[in-house]
């Protein structure tokens, strides 16, 4: 479930341009954020992660990211679609951001519900964000 495009932070493109983040060797995690977190291009930090329970635990998920240039376009992507079980209650999330995890530095964010609510996953059921198949994000030469 990814409602919106995923968008690139300010920061977080200059960092994976400048290298101080290295998609193919850092740790990136998905995490999830309530409805109160707007996110902005400029932020530095994502607030309002939600608290580990239910299923999901605090710090987000890892992902395997590749990048790959094909004639020209560079594709950032991740093999895995991060998900968790929801127990003992429901996952509600408003919004996925992509970190590097030893820095908590926010990479990329989606909204998970276009109408500005949250997505649930009741008791019992997984809650997945789906990566395009084209990629989180891709670059290409003008």
């Amino acid at each position: 479930m990814v409602a919106g495009a995923w968008q690139v932070y300010d920061e977080g493109l200059e960092d994976i341009l400048d290298g101080t983040v290295d998609l193919d060797t850092d740790t990136i995690k998905t995490q999830l954020h309530d409805v109160a977190y707007v996110p902005a291009d400029a932020d530095l930090t994502a607030a309002n992660e939600l608290a580990t329970a239910n299923g999901y635990t605090a710090g987000g998920i890892t992902c395997t990211i590749t990048v790959t240039n094909a004639a020209g376009t560079v594709t950032i992507d991740s093999t895995t679609n991060p998900q968790w079980t929801a127990t003992g209650g429901s996952i509600a999330a408003a919004t996925a951001v992509i970190i590097k995890a030893a820095t908590s530095q926010p990479l990329f964010h989606a909204d998970l519900d276009t109408g500005g609510g949250n997505l649930t996953a009741t008791d019992g059921n997984t809650f997945t964000i789906t990566f395009n198949a084209s990629g989180i994000c891709t670059v290409a030469q003008a």
